[in-house]
């Protein structure tokens, strides 16, 4: 055992320091400061494996010689039985093995040294390829995954072959052994291969997704395709996910499939990645739909052409477009199932007219909307007064319109309820403006200055579509008395041109020859 344990540490000693002269002359050769890191890393790792190799050597050397001394057996005896049956065929068949023995450990550690060679040009050409959309966390952990899973093959395969060389030495047919007890590597390697593949595959797609996505929004940049590209750049984070799940469960299907007992597992997983397909691609069609119908009408210009109709029709066309796709999805995904949709649609039918029924006041406020959209009674931007809400029509659904009144708060008002509608809004608006002075103040001066005004106002702004009026006194007092003026504006102009016309004229009166006008102007 002494002698064993010996010939052991020198065999290691002695092939860690050739190992290490080799690969130091062969960094000196090709220099570089990485090829010397990584022939440092080859020798490492060189003398890890010899380390394992000698301690497994000496632990089986001493259990062994253990183990024949407590059987009672006389090692000189047995050695000389042993060389007196020696034959020249036993010394040969003792060599081949031993030599095929340390080359296939040679082999098998040049195969892993390899992977890390080859992991090393990966990780390389990835930095260079993305540059500043490089990954670090995410590329090293698929980059450790993939020599991982090399590195088992490579042992699994080699204790495969290994096993088969012994069997086939010992006259045991591997065939006929593995129809009994079947190959539990054949199993190992293809469960690594589906976890791992599965793994690798959704880290890749995580790590190339949004790189690609701007890469194609630069290409795309300037064509009408890049209305759609940018829509459907916020469904990555949903596609990553889908893409992720769809492949785990693939995986899973295809890992349970091995098994023809877990076979429905199997059907039914490609049926859950078929919806899960569904899903994403109704999604997909959501997001052009949406920007079809903005570019249809116009509201991706910045003069949309078809203004405030645009504004309008489309969000509800969207939501309607929205329901259509995710309810024709759903039928598809019954029918993935196998599930007859007939029936459904009949009992969806008979639901939807209870709860139609039921929801009487959802109904009303539904045609509400739709009768409003038809007779274009107001449209969005519109200024309308209902109620007690007064301002501007921010939006139009089918159940209810928004109105934002001026002092910021937000109307949510049902169609159905909408009833005596004000709008400001169509053909044109008068902005009245009344002024209060003096009883004695001069009349005809005052209205030549109302007039100058609105002559000035219409002559510098073209919202304005015709003259000043004046009304004349609309208000008589003992102390004072109201003079009222009228323009007529475009829509939605009335409260900036009310403020324009009222600072022209207080211009006007500064100026005036009047006393009593110029204190009123003050």
């Amino acid at each position: 055992i002494t002698v064993l344990l010996t010939s052991i540490s020198l065999a290691w000693m002695i092939l860690g320091r050739v190992v290490a002269s080799v690969c130091a002359i062969l960094g000196r050769i090709f220099g570089g400061a990485r090829v010397e890191t990584f022939f440092y890393r080859l020798t490492r790792s060189f003398h890890a494996l010899l380390a394992w190799v000698a301690t497994l050597s000496m632990v089986a050397v001493i259990a062994g010689g253990v183990s024949y001394h407590l059987s009672g057996r006389n090692f000189q005896d047995d050695a000389i039985d042993w060389y007196t049956n020696l034959s020249a065929e036993d010394i040969q068949q003792g060599l081949v093995l031993s030599t095929g023995a340390l080359a296939f450990l040679a082999a098998t550690f040049l195969a892993t040294r390899i992977v890390a060679l080859i992991r090393y040009i990966i990780d390389r050409q990835l930095r260079r390829s993305l540059g500043s959309h490089y990954d670090a966390e995410l590329w090293h952990n698929w980059l450790t995954l993939l020599e991982r899973y090399c590195e088992a093959v490579i042992f699994l395969g080699a204790v495969l072959f290994g096993t088969e060389l012994l069997l086939l030495q010992l006259g045991i047919s591997t065939t006929d052994l593995y129809r009994q007890v079947g190959n539990p590597v054949n199993h190992l390697f293809k469960l690594f291969t589906i976890i791992s593949g599965a793994q690798l595959i959704v880290m890749a797609f995580r790590g190339l997704a949004r790189p690609v996505a701007e890469l194609l929004d630069r290409g795309l940049s300037g064509t009408i395709l890049s209305l759609y590209w940018k829509r459907l750049t916020r469904l990555v984070p949903l596609a990553e996910r889908c893409f992720e799940a769809a492949t785990y469960i693939s995986a899973a299907s295809f890992l349970v499939w091995q098994f023809e007992r877990f076979a429905f597992i199997s059907v039914h997983g490609q049926q859950i990645v078929a919806c899960i397909g569904i899903f994403f691609a109704a999604q997909v069609l959501t997001e052009i739909f949406a920007v079809f119908l903005n570019h249809s009408f116009g509201l991706y210009s910045e003069i949309p052409r078809t203004g405030q109709i645009g504004q309008t029709l489309v969000p509800l066309l969207n939501s309607i477009g929205r329901y259509v796709l995710y309810f024709s999805g759903l039928v598809m995904m019954f029918e993935v199932f196998k599930i007859d949709t007939k029936p459904l649609l009949g009992v969806a039918g008979v639901i939807g007219l209870g709860v139609g029924l039921a929801a009487q006041n959802v109904l009303s406020d539904v045609i509400a909307g739709l009768v409003m959209l038809f007779e274009n009674q107001y449209l969005v931007g519109d200024y309308i007064e209902v109620g007690s809400a007064k301002g501007i029509v921010e939006a139009v659904t089918i159940r209810h319109t928004q109105i934002r009144d001026g002092e910021g708060r937000l109307h949510l008002l049902p169609n159905g309820q909408i009833k005596g509608v004000i709008n400001s809004s169509k053909g044109f608006v008068n902005v009245v403006v009344d002024l209060k002075v003096p009883a004695g103040s001069n009349l005809e001066e005052l209205m030549i200055a109302m007039t100058s005004a609105g002559h000035r106002l219409r002559q510098e702004r073209r919202e304005v579509l015709g003259e000043t009026q004046i009304n004349g006194l609309v208000d008589l007092s003992l102390s004072d008395m109201t003079v009222r003026a009228i323009t007529r504006v475009k829509p939605g102009t009335q409260f900036q041109m009310e403020n324009e016309y009222r600072r022209m004229l207080r211009e006007i009166l500064e100026h005036s020859t009047s006393t009593q006008l110029r204190l009123k102007a003050a």
